[in-house]
């Protein structure tokens, strides 16, 4: 599968991506929103995991944009996010509004329960 994770932590981004491409996938690495939204224009990904707390155009800005996009509605979406799973929950609402597959915190999310949320979206 076609990934693009926007990560702003280089070294967890890095984590992420070899631990996605050794399960077989194609990763491509945005560190903040806006790098994202040029690389989906670019090249439209199958999947997209985001973290929602960014410096540049954050997680919700970006999600925005997205989906503002007709041709880019089929496009999944899982959050990974430093994000409690309570403050997620809360959001709730606009994960349906924006069609995200699952949002998952990190703390709580081992590297196997990424993956699977992936195969799984």
């Amino acid at each position: 599968m076609n990934i693009l994770l926007v990560e702003p932590d280089v070294v967890m981004a890095k984590l992420y991506g070899n631990y996605l491409e050794q399960a077989g996938h194609t990763v491509r690495i945005a560190h903040d929103g806006q790098i994202a939204i040029e690389m989906v224009d670019d090249k439209p990904p199958e999947l997209i995991i985001l973290e929602l707390l960014l410096g540049i155009h954050n997680g919700i800005e970006f999600l925005h944009e997205l989906r503002s996009y007709p041709d880019l509605s089929a496009c999944r979406v899982v959050i990974h996010s430093l994000m409690s799973s309570d403050q997620l929950q809360r959001y709730q609402p606009q994960w349906r509004l924006f069609a995200v597959e699952a949002a998952l915190a990190k703390s709580e999310t081992s590297l196997k329960q990424l993956l699977d949320a992936v195969e799984n979206a």
